[in-house]
C-alpha cells in the first residue's frame, strides 16, 4: 500500500475531527462555553481544507495537531463502538495513520513521552497486598 503525505493524512481527518467536535457540542445541547468552543474548532479545522501544512500559519499548524489528534480519538472511539469487523479495522488503521503523521509532524506529546517510562501497576493486586496485612 503506497504511503500517504501528511498533507493527504490531514484532509482525511478533517472529517472525522469536525464530526468528534460536533459530537462533544451535541452532548451539551449545543449550548454553553464547552460547546461553543468545540463548534469553534469544528470550523477552524473545516478552514484547513484543500490547504497545504507547509502553507499554515503557527496558529493553523496548532489547529491541524489539533485535529489530527480528534480525528484519532474519533476514529479509536468508532472502532470501539462497533461490532463490524471492516468498521474496527478500518478506523483502526485511520487512527494509526493520524497518530503516525501527528508524531513525525511534532513528536510525541510530553505525555506520550512519559507513559513510555512509566510502570504498569496492577491495581488489583496492589490493593489486596495493601489491604491484606489489614485483613489478617
Amino acid at each position: 500500500m503506497p504511503r500517504l503525505s501528511a498533507d493527504t493524512l490531514l484532509q482525511r481527518a478533517i472529517g472525522p475531527a469536525i464530526e468528534d467536535r460536533r459530537a462533544l457540542a451535541d452532548a451539551y445541547g449545543r449550548i454553553g462555553p464547552d460547546a461553543k468552543s468545540a463548534m469553534q474548532e469544528a470550523k477552524a479545522f473545516a478552514s484547513l481544507r484543500g490547504r497545504r501544512i507547509d502553507t499554515l500559519s503557527p496558529e493553523e499548524r496548532g489547529n491541524a495537531f489539533m485535529a489530527f489528534v480528534y480525528a484519532e480519538q474519533y476514529e479509536r472511539s468508532l472502532a470501539d463502538a462497533s461490532v463490524r469487523k471492516g468498521v474496527i479495522r478500518d478506523s483502526m488503521l485511520a487512527a494509526k495513520r493520524f497518530r503516525e503523521a501527528r508524531i513525525a509532524l511534532w513528536g510525541k506529546t510530553k505525555l506520550e513521552v512519559f507513559l513510555e517510562s512509566a510502570v504498569l501497576v496492577d491495581s488489583i493486586e496492589y490493593m489486596k497486598s495493601r489491604l491484606g496485612s489489614r485483613a489478617a
